[in-house]
């Protein structure tokens, strides 16, 4: 339509370029430019490319394939619908199930644990400590709370 614009005998202004044009443009376009301020027809041009290039992408779209085969279930893509997660059971050298940290019961990990309000040191396990403040693994808190200095 510029070019037809371009193309008449009388000199059509930039105000009345972008009104015709954005009353002939999609409703797709239309809906969604109809908050944008726009001061020429060739910035309306450069908007109506990416709002189409975003439309292709979005019809262009395809979930990912859910798989058997990921490490961690829970990070797994899913369908958008609410779904429950089966937890696979963790086992470490045939050695038996893998017990979690914080709660000490079996078939999940620490970071998938419901349990948030028990302490445990990382290092040595003891309840009610973290490793900063523990007094078997970390030297200076041992140091101290026995009154001897280094």
């Amino acid at each position: 339509m510029t070019t037809l614009f371009d193309r008449m005998p009388v000199t059509v202004s930039d105000e009345l370029r972008l009104k015709v044009l954005r009353s002939n443009i999609l409703p797709f376009y239309q809906e969604r430019l109809g908050l944008v301020e726009i001061k020429s027809p060739y910035e309306l041009i450069k908007l109506c490319r990416r709002l189409e290039a975003t439309k292709e992408s979005v019809k262009s779209y395809k979930p990912p394939v859910k798989g058997n085969l990921f490490l961690e279930p829970d990070l797994e893509c899913g369908t958008g619908q609410s779904e429950t997660v089966k937890v696979r059971e963790i086992t470490v050298n045939n050695a038996g199930p893998q017990l979690c940290f914080r709660c000490n019961k079996p078939g999940h990990y620490a970071r998938v644990c419901r349990v948030r309000t028990r302490l445990r040191c990382f290092t040595c396990g003891m309840d009610n400590v973290t490793k900063i403040t523990c007094p078997k693994c970390n030297v200076r808190n041992s140091g101290n709370s026995s009154g001897s200095q280094p």
